[in-house]
């Protein structure tokens, strides 16, 4: 039995290497295949090597699409996930220095703010208190005027003690000096803009897009506060944060360009430079 198994293998194994032989010397004189003629469309399809051609009424034209070839620079790594953020250089997160309850609200998300533009108007003590301060000093400063005018003039008539003018001269001086300290404060609280109001008002630090407002009509707010009050941002720069794997590392150099895809945007590709790598590992 093992002799007939063996003799049955070797006639296959022949008769293979027989048809591989008899193919090998008949393939060069093969002529070209054509096709029979389509039942439907009766077009005729002619086959050779390096072509294949379609009668111009072909139904198999139908699946046929022609598309100009766009070159396109050959990425330099697998395609990876990121995650759009604000640009924080032109990203502002307001809140309030001082403790208040929000009195008006100015501004919506969504809006379009400018620099210097009101937010939230504030019934705040301290406001009050700093805006009292200026006045203080500066009804103090003109009594200090007034007695050292007088001191220096009694002084030139020899009347006064040269002591007394300097004294008189010495309290001008801290009441110039204390003038200085409640206008810096109240110019700090306001911005620099202070309207004369008697509300303390927030405004916007920068020009963009309100994303954000994270407070009510009514609300008491703290400087202490977790949340800002608003997030104005200029969306038409934003970041694109992506973390690169290990074995990428060494084909990611600043200034680099890189295109992106959106989902919001499908047919539309965005580009990108490469600011910033971070010295960070995870």
């Amino acid at each position: 039995m093992t002799k007939t198994r063996l003799l049955t293998a070797g006639v296959f194994v022949l008769a293979g290497i027989s048809g591989y032989f008899y193919w090998n010397s008949h393939r060069a004189t093969a002529p070209a295949v054509v096709a029979k003629a389509d039942a439907k469309t009766d077009a005729k399809l002619a086959l050779s090597r390096n072509q294949i051609r379609f009668d111009p009424h072909s139904s198999q034209l139908a699946y046929v699409q022609v598309a100009t070839v766009v070159a396109l620079p050959e990425p330099l790594i697998e395609p990876l996930n990121g995650r759009i953020t604000y640009d924080e250089n032109r990203t502002a997160r307001i809140s309030s220095p001082i403790t208040g309850r929000v009195i008006k609200i100015g501004a919506q998300p969504g809006d379009a703010v400018t620099a210097g533009q009101p937010l939230v108007w504030l019934d705040a003590p301290d406001y009050s208190s700093a805006v009292a301060d200026v006045s203080k000093s500066q009804a103090d400063i003109r009594q200090k005027q007034a007695v050292y005018a007088r001191a220096k003039s009694l002084h030139d008539g020899e009347v006064l003690a040269r002591k007394d003018l300097e004294a008189a001269q010495a309290d001008l001086s801290l009441s110039e000096a204390e003038q200085r300290r409640a206008q810096q404060r109240l110019a700090n609280l306001t911005q620099g803009r202070g309207d004369g109001s008697d509300k303390y008002v927030v405004r916007a630090p920068l020009s963009g897009i309100v994303t954000e407002r994270k407070v009510n009509p009514g609300a008491e707010v703290r400087p202490e506060a977790a949340d800002a009050l608003f997030v104005i941002t200029d969306p038409l720069h934003l970041w694109v944060i992506i973390d690169v794997p290990e074995k990428y590392i060494g084909k990611v150099v600043v200034g680099q360009k890189i295109i992106l895809d959106v989902d919001a945007y499908p047919n539309g590709d965005f580009t990108g430079t490469v600011a910033s790598i971070g010295e960070v590992l995870d």
